[in-house]
């Protein structure tokens, strides 16, 4: 699913870069602009920002409830 239209980011190139900055530093504070930076893109038009922020959170919340299993 495309997420930001005017850069054509989908769903699974925001979730690869969470993924790939979370292996680089495992305690990083991911905000929108960081991703967007990552990918070497900026928001355009900004409609896209709260997905990607909601996108953050869900794999954040997913990483603290296996913490908590453990």
């Amino acid at each position: 699913m495309i997420v930001c239209s005017c850069n054509v980011i989908s769903h699974h190139d925001i979730e690869a870069t969470i993924a790939a900055l979370r292996d680089l530093d495992p305690n990083v504070v991911l905000t929108a602009g960081l991703v967007y930076r990552t990918m070497g893109h900026r928001p355009k038009c900004g409609n896209c920002l709260s997905n990607i922020v909601r996108m953050i959170h869900a794999i954040h919340t997913d990483e603290a409830d296996k913490q908590a299993q453990k």
